[in-house]
């Protein structure tokens, strides 16, 4: 297993790359070191909740987001949640009503697609 400071990193310079920031970009946003960001990424530093809210804020992203790692098998299930988080109730109650109709998978349809 993974250990969490480096999770954590790795999820941190995810988003930021995904941003189109440079480690200073992000330092100079979230008012840190570039350093401190670095050692953050590479999981040489212990976040702080202090530090890791001023990175959610320069990020623009949430806790949560931080928190969700790209384990291979739940980038589908992070996928589903990241675009159902952007719906109002009532739609995401019409899909939950949609996936509560299917029918159970069998274990031999349980492939990759």
């Amino acid at each position: 297993m993974v250990d969490i400071k480096i999770r954590i990193g790795q999820r941190i310079q995810e988003l930021r790359i995904k941003q189109g920031l440079s480690q200073e970009a992000l330092a100079l946003k979230a008012d840190v070191s570039t350093s401190h960001i670095g050692k953050l990424e590479r999981g040489e530093r212990n976040a702080t909740i202090e530090s890791l809210e001023k990175v959610v804020n320069a990020l623009n992203v949430s806790f949560l987001d931080i928190f969700r790692f790209s384990d291979k098998d739940r980038d589908v299930i992070n996928d589903i949640v990241d675009k159902l988080s952007h719906r109002s109730i009532k739609d995401q109650e019409i899909i939950l009503n949609l996936l509560d109709a299917l029918p159970p998978w069998e274990k031999d349809n349980d492939t990759e697609l």
